[in-house]
């Protein structure tokens, strides 16, 4: 479904991105992990069109789409989830929602039955649907910007820190969510900070490290590798699968 090849990217002389090439396939759950600054952020960025590659190529569904804008992309079925939500505020949940439908123009959608899938998903959102979105909670927010691309009917997902800032039970909520759409048929490419989370829900990830791709694998091998569990899990942290 995905393949990024030898992709690059600079800001102002700095190289955020290196060479870097990884692959989602149809129905994957794949993780991107790293430290803070490694440049996970640019990479679903780069992907999506919001950050302009300085080389290497991206292909959606076997479209090269490395310098379409971003809604072109969006428009193809492949939407961020960015980090810090950029919900609208000051419109109604439902309003929120509605316009992640514009993403699916020229493609077949059912505006009610996307609303109804969403509010089947996250109850309290359709409890919450006529107010405003800035009075949600931070996990409510969160909730709201997956729905609002849920509703630009998603074939592959990309979802930038899901859980930054939530409650570890706002966060678990989300966490099966995410596990929740990608057995409905949506590939997700996850960028996370709990990289023991991250692991412990994905097949497959790749490990990011200042701007280079420096390991990649099955993900219950990578958190059962001890280099991985000291340098992103927490010298403190147990292998998946042990307890």
């Amino acid at each position: 479904m995905l393949k990024v090849s030898g992709l690059s990217t600079s800001y102002g002389g700095i190289h955020a991105l290196v060479d870097v090439s990884l692959k989602v396939a149809n129905n994957a759950l794949v993780a991107l992990i790293g430290s803070n600054g490694a440049g996970k952020t640019t990479m679903l960025n780069t992907i999506c069109g919001v950050v302009r590659a300085a080389h290497g190529t991206v292909l959606f569904d076997g479209e090269d789409i490395t310098y379409l804008n971003d809604y072109e992309i969006a428009r193809r079925g492949l939407l961020q989830v960015p980090e810090g939500r950029r919900i609208l505020g000051s419109l109604s949940v439902e309003e929120n929602l509605l316009l992640g439908g514009l993403a699916a123009a020229g493609r077949q959608v059912q505006e009610r039955q996307g609303l109804d899938e969403v509010y089947a998903l996250f109850p309290v959102l359709k409890e919450r649907r006529r107010a405003p979105g800035g009075v949600l909670s931070g996990g409510q927010q969160q909730m709201l910007a997956i729905g609002r691309a849920m509703m630009g009917r998603p074939k592959l997902l990309l979802l930038d820190e899901a859980s930054l800032g939530l409650s570890p039970l706002m966060a678990t909520t989300v966490f099966d969510a995410v596990v929740h759409l990608n057995s409905t048929g949506i590939a997700i490419l996850i960028v996370e900070q709990n990289a023991k989370r991250a692991l412990e829900i994905t097949h497959t990830a790749y490990i990011l490290e200042q701007g280079r791709l420096v390991r990649e694998g099955v993900s219950a091998e990578l958190a059962s590798d001890p280099s991985v569990i000291d340098h992103y899990l927490g010298r403190t942290a147990q292998p998946a699968g042990r307890h």
